[in-house]
């Protein structure tokens, strides 16, 4: 675990002294493997409908990709 948090702020640095970076929260909503199938196909479903069809930030506000890191977290209902 701390060598993948060593790499991660590595990776912090390095674009901060290329220059401008942004942080954008990436989060992800998952059925549990203990839930029941009709709870984990609603979830997973209406999830990943609307993340497909919603823009995400970094598109809306013009962000160049090269300049952007994506931190993400994954939510099991």
């Amino acid at each position: 675990m701390a060598c993948e948090v060593l790499k991660e702020l590595e990776e912090l640095e390095g674009a901060r002294e290329a220059g401008m970076a942004y942080m954008m929260g990436n989060t992800q909503c998952l059925g549990d493997e203990t839930s029941s199938l009709v709870k984990k196909s609603v979830i997973n479903i209406a999830h990943g409908f609307s993340r497909q069809n919603c823009r995400s930030p970094s598109t809306a506000q013009g962000v160049p990709r090269t300049s952007l890191i994506e931190v993400g977290m994954s939510y099991y209902v």
